[in-house]
């Protein structure tokens, strides 16, 4: 993203705002979360404070995703054609899915219905549109510069698949679970084609400190996610013959992901402690990409939540008591280094 200075004319403070995107939406993907999450553990004034934050956040960010596309149409272009940003539009998606498990957890089912709309379209544009463009070869890719945001894109498949599920609560039960069965697969294979040339990435090719952004956090969350789809699956079998017909392949693979999760966190906070070491405690902590670990952390919070009831497993649940705080302390943390770059006047940029 542009480091663009904060000072200057009221236009420089403008283009500054204005390169918000792509792959801001993350600060929603996170708040949304640790909102689902905080409803979940029953702490619903906080989650309603975090859902409002969510909300307004999501609002201000499309304006000036408008705003940027209307007045800097290069800029965008040349996003597009960015191998290491364009996959940063799946956080729309994502953000906006976010939003709508929220929504439905509250029984708000028109709103939940809105923002599932607004999220299978931006998911059908960004995919097949980048599909084309990587076919196309618009976008020069490396298979060992993939980065850690490119599993955005199992990320916001995953979290279409939860708003079908969610609401077949209310409408045609049947056909929307069997739709976000199929999304969720979708889902998982996008996860297992990706996350091989990342793993190749962080494993066969030189790696500094500095390389090592939060964006490989997102790793951990596409599992999270898929675990979260998977045990909403996996409860909705009586409602759908096909569900049942696959029952044990649902759970098992949402245990199979929430399995694979785990085993990412320890690598991740191993890295995260490595950055401290060799770059200090704030070089390694404030980085303008945080959002991306603190979704994770939330989403990883509510999937170990919602497969604890899925199993039948209490001590999940128990450990997703513990959990949330954790997400929470990163959410909390974030949000003071976005207000201490705007204090220090890095500009808008510098905080998303």
């Amino acid at each position: 993203m542009s480091r663009t200075a904060s000072g200057g004319s009221t236009e420089s403070r403008f283009r500054t705002t204005a390169n918000l995107v792509p792959g801001d939406f993350d600060v929603v993907m996170a708040t949304g979360i640790v909102s689902v999450a905080a409803f979940l553990l029953g702490h619903r004034d906080l989650s309603r404070a975090l859902l409002a934050i969510a909300c307004a956040l999501w609002v201000v960010l499309l304006a000036l995703s408008a705003l940027r596309w209307v007045r800097h149409r290069d800029a965008v272009r040349a996003d597009i054609h960015d191998a290491r940003k364009v996959f940063g539009y799946f956080t729309f998606v994502a953000g906006t899915g976010v939003l709508a498990a929220r929504f439905a957890l509250a029984g708000q089912a028109s709103t939940t219905l809105a923002l599932w709309v607004i999220a299978v379209a931006a998911w059908l544009v960004v995919t097949y549109g980048l599909l084309w463009l990587l076919t196309a070869r618009e976008i020069a890719t490396d298979p060992m510069g993939v980065a850690g945001n490119w599993l955005l894109a199992a990320v916001a498949t995953q979290s279409v698949a939860i708003g079908a599920a969610d609401l077949s609560r209310w409408w045609a039960a049947h056909q929307l679970l069997f739709a976000s069965f199929c999304l969720w697969m979708i889902g998982l294979g996008m996860y297992g084609v990706i996350v091989v040339f990342v793993v190749t990435r962080l494993l066969f090719r030189p790696m500094r400190p500095a390389d090592l952004t939060p964006d490989f956090w997102i790793g951990m969350g596409a599992v999270a996610i898929s675990t979260l789809a998977g045990s909403l699956l996996t409860v909705s079998e009586v409602r759908s013959p096909v569900l049942s017909a696959v029952h044990p392949l649902v759970e098992g693979l949402a245990v199979a992901s929430w399995a694979i999760g785990a085993w990412w966190i320890p690598y991740l906070v191993v890295i995260e402690a490595w950055q401290i070491v060799r770059r200090g405690v704030l070089s390694a902590y404030y980085h303008p990409r945080r959002w991306a670990m603190v979704f994770p952390l939330g989403m990883f919070t509510a999937a170990t939540f919602h497969l604890g009831g899925a199993v039948r497993l209490s001590e999940l649940r128990n450990l997703a008591s513990y959990l949330f705080w954790v997400a929470l302390a990163a959410w909390a943390a974030t949000v003071i280094q976005a207000l201490w770059a705007i204090v220090k006047g890095r500009g808008v940029s510098e905080v998303a």
